[in-house]
C-alpha cells in the first residue's frame, strides 16, 4: 500500500487510543451493519475517520498514558518472574 506524499505517521500508542473510543467502534458497527457479507469488510475499514488531533501536544497527551499503560504491565510481569526465580520451593514447610 503506497502512502501519500502528504502522509505523516502515526503513533501506535495514539492510534491504540483512537481507535478505543466509541466514536470509531461506532463507525466500525455502521460499517459492518452496511456491508452485505458480514465476515469481511474488505477495505471498507479505510472508511472509518479517526478522531486525530490537529495539536501536537495533544496527541502526546493521549499517547502517554496508553504507552504507560503497557509499559507498566510489562515491568510488572517482568518482576512477577524475578520473583518467582527467587522463590525456592524447599523454604515452604508444607513442601515434601
Amino acid at each position: 500500500m503506497a502512502s501519500s506524499p502528504g502522509a505523516r505517521r502515526i503513533d501506535p500508542w495514539l492510534l491504540l487510543q483512537l481507535m478505543s473510543l466509541k466514536v470509531v467502534h461506532d463507525q466500525f458497527k455502521f460499517l459492518v451493519l452496511m456491508q452485505i457479507n458480514r465476515e469481511d469488510l474488505g477495505a471498507r475499514y479505510r472508511e472509518a475517520v479517526l478522531p486525530i488531533p490537529r495539536d501536537p501536544a495533544n496527541r502526546q497527551q493521549w499517547a502517554t498514558p496508553v504507552r504507560e499503560y503497557f509499559e507498566v504491565q510489562v515491568r510488572a510481569r517482568e518482576s512477577y518472574s524475578a520473583l518467582a526465580l527467587q522463590l525456592d520451593p524447599g523454604l515452604f514447610a508444607d513442601r515434601p
